[in-house]
């Protein structure tokens, strides 16, 4: 039973991170202003913010092939992985995946927080397009935290 509830565990963080990461692209990629006149503003004018997306797909996608090892775990109590190499490989990638998605965490903060600073007043539209970043970019740190969880794991 142990060893079932960890396997549901497992499964449960690599749920929420994917589901972290899926509500980040939405929220990112349907970011946009309009100023009127025909002046638009999209996530994709700005290239943080299409490092944001990037590293979400990459981490969504990755996220996506960890829930099928964890299914056929928890339906079958037998890892699909069970080459100890393989396994060093994958513990690896999580790694690297966790600071992929850190640097996004660090990118999406940090230009979002510097352009309120000098864009934001509270009350324009640029102040919600940078706050729609901010929600993606918090999306993407919730999937951090589960991903360093599920390292420890």
């Amino acid at each position: 039973a142990s060893k079932k509830t960890w396997g549901i565990t497992v499964l449960l963080l690599w749920l929420l991170t994917f589901a972290s990461l899926v509500a980040s692209i939405i929220i990112i990629a349907t970011d946009n202003v309009d100023f009127g006149g025909g002046a638009k503003l999209h996530f994709k004018d700005i290239h943080a913010y299409r490092y944001i997306l990037s590293v979400a797909v990459i981490g969504a996608t990755y996220a996506l092939i960890q829930i099928l090892f964890a299914s056929y775990y928890v339906q079958n109590g037998k890892h699909l992985v069970r080459d100890d190499q393989a396994v060093l490989f994958l513990h690896f990638a999580d790694l690297v995946i966790a600071l992929l998605l850190a640097t996004g965490v660090g990118v999406g903060y940090g230009f979002t927080v510097e352009q309120k600073r000098f864009y934001g007043d509270g009350n324009n539209e640029i102040d919600k397009f940078l706050d729609k970043a901010l929600i993606s970019t918090s999306f993407i740190l919730l999937a951090t935290l589960c991903l360093g969880a599920l390292i420890l794991i």
